[in-house]
């Protein structure tokens, strides 16, 4: 299989207060491969997705407390 390299989360703030606003950024190095997804969890549960190679290519999942913009 194909692993992805030097994956890196940024979450600012690095705490968040119930009600309050954050942002997620992920970088990653393909190594030239193309991107097939980007998921975010909260636990177990998938909140967003991206697949550039779906229709539509971005899904956003219902879960209280999180609102994706």
């Amino acid at each position: 299989g194909h692993c992805l390299k030097n994956v890196n989360l940024t979450v600012i703030p690095s705490t968040v207060r119930k009600g309050s606003h954050a942002s997620l950024w992920c970088q990653y190095d393909l190594e030239d491969a193309p991107l097939y997804s980007v998921k975010w969890y909260r636990g177990n549960f998938e909140f967003y997705r991206f697949s550039p190679g779906e229709k539509p290519s971005t899904k956003i999942f219902i879960y209280p407390g999180i609102h994706v913009d």
